[in-house]
């Protein structure tokens, strides 16, 4: 199991890789900007059902966001977003008012990217695919220790 999420890890990697060169491509444009927040939550989505067959089951969703918030002016406009390289922000690009560089495209204001952003795309898909292996071991080890009967009474 731990081979199979680290090769998405490894597939994931790489689509992001060529994704992000696409980026860097367009937006050849420079300007400043601010860390406007870092955003980190979780939201809870509700009961989702799962059929399979005559088989039925309900798993709660839940949709995690970790991204950092910017603020540039470009071709005449303000503008406010995210830099969609990397879904999921794990290391800190900044504080919220720092001053950063914004590599923006030219013909669309709207897509840009931030340099401070580059050790969230290079460690990003590893940092998740280390935690659900992690998460993989511990419910392992748990079943583990539950079927040889040491589960707590």
């Amino acid at each position: 199991m731990s081979f199979i999420v680290l090769g998405i890890a490894i597939y994931l990697s790489v689509c992001q890789r060529k994704a992000e060169k696409g980026i860097k491509e367009r937006c050849t444009a420079i300007t400043s900007g601010k860390i406007d927040h870092t955003e980190r939550s979780g939201f809870f989505n509700g009961i989702k059902l799962k059929r399979r067959g005559f088989r039925i089951s309900c798993w709660p969703s839940f949709t995690f966001t970790f991204h950092t918030i910017y603020r540039y002016h470009a071709k005449d406009k303000d503008y406010q977003g995210i830099d969609a390289r990397m879904p999921i922000a794990c290391l800190k690009a900044g504080n919220p008012g720092d001053s950063v560089k914004i590599f923006y495209n030219p013909r669309d204001g709207r897509e840009f990217y931030c340099p401070n952003e580059d050790k969230n795309v290079k460690y990003g898909w590893w940092i998740l695919a280390g935690l659900i292996v992690l998460a993989i071991a511990v419910v392992r080890g748990v079943l583990y220790f539950y079927c040889r009967g040491y589960a707590l009474r």
